[in-house]
Parts: structure tokens; C-alpha cells; sequence
């Protein structure tokens, strides 16, 4: 058993399943960093939290904390509570990798109180990771509220509100065993409002600031997809890798393209 207090994420899909030392494309998901439960600096919050195991079983109970602070924060503001299972079936399955995790949270505050991911009332996912020799299937699948509150506890855009869901596939392969991975990421998201949904992308957004005709509308909309195609190369497993990946992506809101474009990019990661 696990105790804690301090930091932590809390894990709300398969890319945050990981740190972004070791995620295998550019950058996670629009998705995925929709269900991240951020600060309202862009942080991974406080929180206190107990880990158990029995046998191929893995719980996680946790309460994070809405109020922000350069340090550790207090718990004067919205509260998360969080619950977490992960099942690993490895060792009984024909295949080499067979997991199964399910994760929830719900958000409790009042008006003026910070919130967590901006506002969100409850998320539910399912992932689901597949392996068998040089093939991997990384899945994501969840759905949500996005509130009426803001991540400062103010009335939110109705335009931002509303439920949410999405999908996430991840096919992966070893083109050489440890040294080149091949990855595709899919994406597909919506909401019932029209800018339920965002980009969430550090790059896509930079072609409004080199074209001041485009309008992009906060990179905001209702129905998102995205396809990722990229090559990694490790030159000392997860400590020293380039990770080169294109994507298209498509975002639209009550029926108008709000984005439509590609992202290239190459990046060199190394830590210790």
C-alpha cells in the first residue's frame, strides 16, 4: 500500500499514463489533455492519495485539491475525487501485453472557487493496451461534462459547456526491436456544444499567429478528428530518442471548418 500527499497527475488516458519524456508522439492528444486534471496555472495539482495491489489488481483513490500555489497550495478551493482501477492480465493471456484500466473523477465547488481542468464536472475512461510481439494497440475511450463553471469558478461560455466524448487508437510497431518504432495516433472527439471542445495543440494554433487572415475561433468547436503518422528512433532507449511525426487535423463547429491543416515536426528528447 501507497500513501501520498503532494503533486501528482491525475491519470485520465493512456498518454497520461506516462511522463512526456517517454510518450511516443510530438505531443499527447487534443484528447488527452482535455481529461488532464491541470491547475489553473497549467500544473499538475495537489493532491493526497492511496495505491493498493491484490494480485493482477491496481486501485487508486485519491482527492486533489482546486487551489493553486507555487509550492504545495491548500484545500480551499473545488475538490476531485478519484477513482481508479488497472487490471493486468499478461501472465493469463496468449498475448505478451493485456491491460485493462478504468478511471473516473468528480469535481465539487461553488462559484468564486479555482477548479481543476478548467472547470470539468466528471470524466470516465477506459483504456485498454494490447501487445504481441513487435505490434502494440494503445486505446482511449471517454466521455465527460465540461461544467458551467471556469477553472476561477466564473460562469463558463455556454458555447463551452455541455457533455463530451471521444476516442483515441494508437497503433504502434518495432521496425528494428528497441532502436525504431513506427506510431500512428487516431483521433475522434465531440461535444454537444459548439466549442465544447479545443485543438489543445502548441503547434496547430501557430498558423493564425503567421496568417492574421486565418480566424480560428480560439481553436475551439464541436466535432475534431486527427491522424498522427510518425518514426521514432531511440539511440538509448527512453533516455535519448528523436521522435518525428506529421498530423492532420480537422476541426469544425456547427458544421464550419474552424481549422483544417497539417503539423510537421522533429524533436531530439534526453534526460537523466
Amino acid at each position: 500500500m501507497e500513501l501520498g500527499y503532494g503533486r501528482r497527475t491525475g491519470r485520465m488516458a493512456d498518454e497520461w499514463q506516462r511522463s512526456s519524456t517517454v510518450i511516443n508522439c510530438l505531443e499527447r492528444s487534443s484528447f488527452a489533455n482535455k481529461l488532464w486534471l491541470y491547475d489553473k496555472e497549467k500544473g499538475n495539482p495537489l493532491a493526497a492519495w492511496v495505491k493498493w495491489s491484490a494480485g493482477s489488481h491496481t486501485f487508486d483513490a485519491a482527492v486533489f485539491s482546486g487551489t493553486y500555489d507555487d509550492y504545495l497550495g491548500g484545500w480551499e478551493d473545488s475538490k476531485i475525487f478519484y477513482l481508479s482501477w488497472l487490471g493486468n492480465y499478461s501472465d493469463s493471456s496468449s498475448l505478451d501485453l493485456l491491460e485493462y484500466w478504468i478511471s473516473y473523477y468528480n469535481q465539487q465547488g461553488d462559484a468564486d472557487e479555482d477548479h481543476l481542468a478548467g472547470g470539468m464536472d466528471w470524466s470516465m475512461a477506459l483504456v485498454n493496451r494490447l501487445g504481441q510481439g513487435d505490434w502494440l494497440l494503445h486505446s482511449t475511450l471517454a466521455t465527460g461534462n465540461s461544467g458551467v463553471l471556469d477553472k476561477n469558478g466564473g460562469s463558463k461560455d455556454v458555447r463551452r459547456q455541455g457533455e463530451f466524448w471521444g476516442i483515441v487508437l494508437m497503433p504502434m510497431r518495432w521496425l528494428q526491436k528497441d532502436r525504431l518504432k513506427l506510431v500512428g495516433r487516431l483521433l475522434y472527439q465531440e461535444s454537444d456544444q459548439a466549442h465544447g471542445i479545443k485543438l489543445n495543440s502548441r503547434y496547430a494554433p501557430l498558423a493564425q499567429a503567421r496568417d492574421s487572415t486565418l480566424e480560428l475561433d480560439g481553436g475551439r468547436g464541436d466535432q475534431h478528428h486527427a491522424f498522427y503518422l510518425g518514426l521514432n528512433y531511440y539511440l538509448c532507449g527512453e533516455r535519448m530518442k528523436v521522435i518525428s511525426g506529421i498530423q492532420y487535423d480537422d476541426l469544425k463547429s456547427e458544421g464550419s471548418t474552424q481549422y483544417e491543416g497539417w503539423s510537421l515536426g522533429t524533436s531530439f528528447r534526453i534526460w537523466f
